[in-house]
């Protein structure tokens, strides 16, 4: 039996049909890398079906695009070669049945992975819960989380100051079961800035109610680090 779950099986199950072996349905049960990688792709799924004109993607920081241009060897560019295209955090690939499916669902193009957009021109919502984000050892940071409710959406919006990312690293969101056994990832977190996640309509925040923020290693793998920067858990 392979050590993960296929990521077509994944995909597929992401978009509510059955996997293609039900060795991997049985693996899923009891693996939480697995677990949280099909909660990401079911995100993807959600968020596609649920954008609206008013979405737009967050213009990365300049440095940003020095690291992949590192990363991928593209000495001499600049980040005004890129435009305002939002580069995610590469993942597992997930196939093609995930892409087309977000594709066809959308029209548009969808990576893996959680997209936090910025919303303009809606209501902010009303405060439900909120929590501070406190440093964990050997970290000084610290910021706030809030989630908001309006019309048919929650969003949980993300601000932590005085985080400074070394290089080939970057910031990511989860949130997570009160004994950490379980966890979801949300996205990516610019240092310096409020970043707003739209989360998924069947999402039991009372099963994930600890809202974490991690460092990560460009490396590609989508399980959490394990270096926590900040934690909090929501409450109203």
């Amino acid at each position: 039996m392979p050590l993960h779950c296929d990521p077509e099986s994944l995909a597929l199950l992401a978009l509510g049909e059955p996997a293609d072996s039900p060795a991997d349905e049985a693996h899923l049960a009891g693996c939480v890398a697995c677990q949280s990688e099909l909660d990401q792709l079911k995100a993807v799924i959600h968020a596609s079906r649920t954008i609206t004109g008013g979405d737009r993607p967050v213009t990365p920081a300049p440095a940003v695009w020095g690291r992949i241009e590192a990363e991928l060897g593209l000495a001499g560019t600049t980040s005004a070669d890129h435009g305002t295209v939002v580069p995610l955090r590469r993942r597992r690939p997930v196939g093609a049945a995930l892409l087309a499916a977000a594709a066809a669902v959308t029209g548009i193009a969808v990576g893996a992975g959680v997209m936090a957009t910025l919303q303009d021109g809606r209501d902010t919502g009303t405060v439900v819960a909120r929590t501070a984000l406190d440093p964990l050892p050997q970290h000084s940071a610290s910021g706030t989380a809030v989630l908001s409710t309006a019309a048919d959406r929650r969003d949980l919006t993300v601000e932590v100051a005085g985080l400074t990312a070394p290089s080939d690293t970057f910031y990511e969101v989860w949130l997570l079961a009160p004994d950490a056994s379980r966890l979801m990832s949300l996205g990516l977190l610019q240092p310096g800035q409020a970043t707003t996640f739209e989360l998924p309509a069947d999402l039991d925040l009372a099963e994930y109610p600890v809202v974490d923020v991690s460092l990560e290693p460009m490396d590609g793998d989508p399980a959490h680090s394990s270096d926590s920067v900040v934690r909090g858990t929501l409450s109203a």
